[in-house]
This record gives C-alpha cells, sequence and structure tokens, in this order.
C-alpha cells in the first residue's frame, strides 16, 4: 500500500503539478483530470487518446504543424532542417528538396547513442577506472618508498661522524623534493583523470536522457561528444632513485642517493675525512728547504709563518711576556727592535 502511494505521489500533472493518473497518447503528456478539458482545448484540431497512466503507450510526440492544423510534423526536411508535415511535403515551398522521416532518423540517431553508451560503459569509463587505480597504487609506492628512504637515512645517519651530517640533509631534501614532485605529478593526472571520470558520466547521463527522450527533433539534432575526449598516458610507473651504501668495517663508508654520492675513508685513527692527507714530522722536514736566515736581537723567537711566496711573519717575546707580530720582506735583512705600547696595544718595528 505505501509503495502504490509514493508511485502515485511521483507522478506529475505535466501542466499544474498535481498528482495524476491520466496521459495523453497522441501528445505523450501526463494530465490529470482537472487540466484534460484544458489540453483539448488547446489543441483542437488534433486528436487526442486520453488513457489511464498505467494503459499509456511510449511514442514519438509530434508536433502539429504551425501551418496546416490537424497535421503532425513526421518529416524532417534536411535542406531547411525543419519538420514538416504531409502537406508541406507536397508544397511547392519543399519541392526538391531531401527529405527524411523522423522516425528513422531517431531510429539510427538512437542506435548511435546506444552504441555511444556502451562505448563509454564498457571501455572509456573503465579505462578511466583502471588508470585511477594504477595511481593510486603509484601514490602508495611513491609514499613506501621515500619512507623506507627515510628510514634507511636515519638508521646510516647513526653510523656516520658527525661532520657528514650536511650529506644525509641533502639526501632527506631531495627525498623531500622528489616525493613532492612525483607526487604532484601524479596527483594533478589523477585529479585530470577523476574529472574525466565525472564529465564521462555526465555525457552517460545526458546520452541516456536522449535515448529515453520522445522528442525527435531534440534526438535529431544530437551531437556526438565523445571525439572531444582527448587519450590519455597509462605509464604511470614512477622511477625512484636507489638509496645505495656500503660499509668496510674501519676503512671506508659510502652512499649514493640519485646523483648524490659520498666517500668516506678512514686515514688516521683520529678522524674520518674525505681528501685530506696526513703526513707524519719525519716527512715534512724530508720536504722542507731553507729560503731565508733573518738575524734578530730577540730570542728566542715565538713564531714564524710564511704568508707569501717572499714574505713572513715574524712573532717574538719581548719583556712583557707578549707575542708580537711583524710582516717583513726577504729582502729587509737588518736586525730590528720590537717597541710595544701597552696604553694602546700599538707596536712599532724600528730597523
Amino acid at each position: 500500500m505505501a509503495s502504490s502511494t509514493l508511485a502515485q505521489e511521483a507522478i506529475k500533472c505535466e501542466i499544474c503539478g498535481m498528482p495524476s493518473q491520466q496521459f495523453c497518447n497522441n501528445c505523450q503528456i501526463i494530465l490529470c483530470i482537472n487540466c484534460i478539458k484544458s489540453h483539448v482545448d488547446s489543441f483542437p484540431s488534433l486528436s487526442h487518446d486520453i488513457v489511464a497512466f498505467k494503459n499509456r503507450k511510449i511514442r514519438l510526440a509530434f508536433l502539429e504543424c504551425e501551418f496546416h492544423p490537424g497535421q503532425y510534423c513526421e518529416t524532417k526536411c534536411e535542406t531547411c532542417h525543419t519538420a514538416i508535415c504531409t502537406i508541406c511535403i507536397l508544397s511547392s515551398v519543399h519541392q526538391g528538396h531531401t527529405k527524411l522521416e523522423l522516425v528513422k532518423i531517431v531510429e539510427a540517431k538512437k542506435l548511435d547513442i546506444k552504441k555511444e553508451i556502451e562505448e563509454y560503459e564498457c571501455k572509456i569509463i573503465p579505462k578511466y577506472q583502471t588508470s585511477n587505480a594504477d595511481i593510486e597504487n603509484q601514490i602508495s609506492k611513491v609514499s613506501t618508498e621515500c619512507a623506507e628512504t627515510e628510514y634507511e637515512r636515519e638508521r646510516l645517519r647513526s653510523i656516520w661522524h658527525q661532520e657528514v651530517d650536511t650529506i644525509f640533509n641533502k639526501i632527506g631534501s631531495f627525498t623531500q623534493f622528489i616525493k613532492d614532485y612525483k607526487l604532484a605529478a601524479l596527483t594533478t593526472h589523477q585529479t585530470r583523470i577523476r574529472n574525466l571520470i565525472q564529465e564521462t558520466n555526465q555525457k552517460v547521463n545526458i546520452n541516456k536522457r536522449f535515448l529515453s527522450s520522445t522528442n525527435p527533433y531534440e534526438v535529431a539534432n544530437f551531437v556526438s561528444t565523445m571525439k572531444e575526449l582527448g587519450d590519455i598516458s597509462n605509464n604511470y610507473d614512477v622511477q625512484l632513485p636507489c638509496l645505495k651504501s656500503n660499509i668496510i668495517e674501519g676503512s671506508e663508508l659510502s652512499i649514493q642517493y640519485g646523483e648524490i654520492q659520498a666517500t668516506l675513508t678512514e686515514s688516521s685513527q683520529c678522524s674520518l675525512s674525505t681528501g685530506m692527507t696526513f703526513l707524519s714530522t719525519r716527512e715534512i722536514s724530508n720536504k722542507a728547504s731553507v729560503i731565508l736566515t733573518i738575524p734578530t736581537r730577540c730570542k728566542p723567537l715565538y713564531r714564524v709563518v710564511c704568508v707569501g711566496k717572499d714574505e713572513a711573519l715574524i712573532t717574538v717575546m719581548v719583556a712583557i711576556h707578549a707575542p708580537i707580530s711583524k710582516k717583513i720582506s726577504k729582502h729587509c735583512c737588518d736586525n730590528f727592535i720590537v717597541i710595544c705600547s701597552l696604553a694602546n696595544k700599538q707596536w712599532d718595528v724600528v730597523g
């Protein structure tokens, strides 16, 4: 009983909107009892087959010819792109024009629409859905692999010395960049796919409305929009750099991630360094050579540092027990005396 009541509420008069159980087979319109007379009076030249809604017959609803009352426009003049009746066909206005029956046009169009719906539902939409699923998998892959890379990066960080933290920070930044870049590209493409799915579903709904339409003119003017859909790429395989490492106990540490590569070689017991050479005192003395002798009255010398090809920085200890420095040239070989002022910490050298 409840379902019957709901069915009655769903059927509305197309003129006044009140609940209705009547139907005009000729005009293909739902009518209530009160609107039947006004409907018939509105089209006095046409015949009206009023039946109960459950006994209705669905067929094409042809319009009355505006030039010949009582005649239905069941033919389309292809030359004039207009619907015409039987009398119009015989008139001189459409003489020599190409004419087709609207029934055949609608049948052909609906067949095309049906094929297009099948194409959407059986091929295009599943293809988009597969692409969307592939993107979801790739997003999961990117997130998982980047998470694993982050874990491995932190594990290796504890092995390396603090001096190489900057290397891992670079790897972390590069990983985040790859993640953001790949996810942004995949998400953008996924959004496009989802929009295409939504647009395609809308096209299917529109096509279904055309397929069930009883308006021959609307169906006859149907134009397919399938060609507007662009093809999409199904290659969503994301290639990510692999975090590689090699540990030779007590000898070498190496790591590589993409184009970032670093190797640490242990050259001494106190430090891990890259590209640094350690020489013993004996080796240094063997490489040394005397280039200049500078006589002074101050003994002993505190420090001598070479600052250029022809210059040296001489530091001596004076009575105030403060180291005093002076940069001299190798051409200045005279003895000199250091004079220091404690007040302003200025000093001079008198040759």
